[in-house]
């Protein structure tokens, strides 16, 4: 009987330790994935502007210097995944958006606007200041 008592405490103690690791790792977790989420989008915003912004801008690179540090600091993990959403939007908003007009020119400072809330966002996450781009 006493076996049996001993047998279910440990079960019990090993779920429950199983239960609160899991509980103490899935903030952690879910805080990475928001991280990686937002910096996707936050490339994806900035391909897009770039795009237009050769058009408008011809030789600004701003945007690209500024991707381009923001991968140099990342995990190399990351990287594809970052120059993939760069791609997408910059191939998104280039065929949008072919030529400087009035519409690509208010289409580039909304998704620059996007792409300044989204930076304000990892860096207060980080308790940094973002970098201006």
């Amino acid at each position: 009987m006493v076996k049996h008592a001993l047998l279910a405490a440990m079960a019990f103690l090993a779920a429950t330790t199983s239960a609160l690791a899991q509980a103490a790792v899935a903030p952690e977790l879910r805080q990475r994935a928001w991280y990686e989420e937002t910096l996707h989008d936050l490339a994806r915003t900035l391909g897009g502007a770039h795009a237009i912004r050769l058009n408008c801008a011809a030789g600004d690179y701003t945007l690209f210097r500024f991707m381009e540090r923001l991968i140099a600091e990342e995990s190399v993990t990351l990287r594809p995944t970052l120059e993939n959403a760069w791609n997408e939007g910059f191939r998104r908003e280039r065929a949008m958006h072919p030529r400087c007009t009035s519409a690509s020119q208010a289409a580039e400072q909304t998704l620059r606007d996007e792409g300044a809330r989204l930076a304000d966002g990892l860096a207060a996450a980080n308790g940094a200041v973002p970098p201006t781009p």
